[in-house]
């Protein structure tokens, strides 16, 4: 990784209203079990504290880097840190996204890795986007997330998503029946493999390879795909982005699962209810103009291995 080089843009308004005078804290979320990106975490460290900005690391990625004295909690790192840098792949992004967007926080996505389609630059490209941005030469790309209601087991549990919430079969290789309904109309009982309901920045993942469309993520929509479904009826579904989707496990001797972005998950009984709708939340992203744009990006990370 070369060396940064230092201009500094005093006074410029940044993307969202951010002044470059005004920025005091900036976060740091390396993917801690690639070398890679822990590296480069410890050089923006070095960077930053040269231009007079403050970093700030969870305390496991401050403890990778060996300085732990720059390490926080989750809950401490989004209300003191202006900004957060995401130095890993999509999963990594993912997994940040659900904890910074209901702090508003803008993430700037750095991959490290092969297949990332929310990383808006290479590690290769990290100083000369560590300079623009500090320079206010970006503008933030609101995604829409999704909020999952479930009812199960006498209980209500809240969940976040920027990609998708899935509801699906559990170990067992047999069919599961989900009830599914849309602002209280009735639409089909699936029977399959389960139901994805995802984003237009989720329609890249599961449910592309479900056969889902790819939509353009500046596209205000849910998205509803059936998973393997064992019926010749079953499509994926364009909703608008208000719609209220209802899933209910109909077969109390089901082993169901439901997964929001493929990272938090829930075991699910028989007669559980779960209510999927927009989420309040966005997530801001980054983004340098000119870059790549949808459909190269689309292209390009398509073409490549999974790590």
């Amino acid at each position: 990784m070369r060396d940064f080089a230092v201009r500094r843009a005093e006074g410029q308004e940044l993307g969202g209203g951010l002044r470059v005078a005004d920025l005091e804290r900036l976060g740091i979320v390396p993917h801690l079990k690639k070398e890679e990106a822990v590296r480069a975490a410890a050089a923006l460290v070095k960077e930053l504290k040269a231009r007079g900005v403050s970093p700030l690391l969870l305390k496991e990625g401050a403890l990778a880097i060996g300085e732990p004295e720059l390490g926080a909690g989750r809950e401490e790192l989004c209300a003191k840190a202006q900004a957060l840098v995401v130095l890993g792949g999509d999963g990594t992004l993912l997994s940040v996204a659900r904890l910074a967007a209901p702090y508003g926080l803008p993430l700037l996505g750095v991959r490290v890795g092969r297949v990332g389609f929310l990383g808006e630059v290479e590690l290769s490209e990290l100083p000369e986007a560590l300079d623009r941005f500090l320079s206010g030469q970006y503008v933030l790309d609101h995604r829409l997330m999704l909020q999952a209601e479930v009812h199960h087991s006498g209980r209500v549990q809240s969940l976040l998503a920027l990609n998708d919430v899935v509801i699906s079969r559990g170990t067992m290789a047999r069919i599961t029946v989900l009830s599914t309904s849309v602002d209280e109309e009735w639409v089909e009982d699936f029977r399959g493999d389960g139901v994805i309901v995802a984003t237009p920045t989720g329609s890249t993942a599961y449910a592309l390879a479900a056969g889902g469309p790819v939509i353009h993520p500046q596209v205000e929509c849910l998205l509803l795909t059936p998973i393997c479904p064992h019926m010749l009826s079953a499509r994926p579904i364009v909703l608008r982005p208000d719609a209220r989707v209802h899933i209910r496990v109909s077969n109390p001797r089901d082993e169901v699962r439901l997964t929001a972005d493929g990272q938090v998950g829930l075991n699910l009984d028989g007669g559980a209810d779960v209510f999927v709708r927009r989420a309040e939340e966005v997530t801001r992203l980054v983004r340098f103009l000119p870059g790549q744009g949808f459909f190269q990006r689309v292209r390009s990370r398509l073409s490549q291995p999974v790590d």
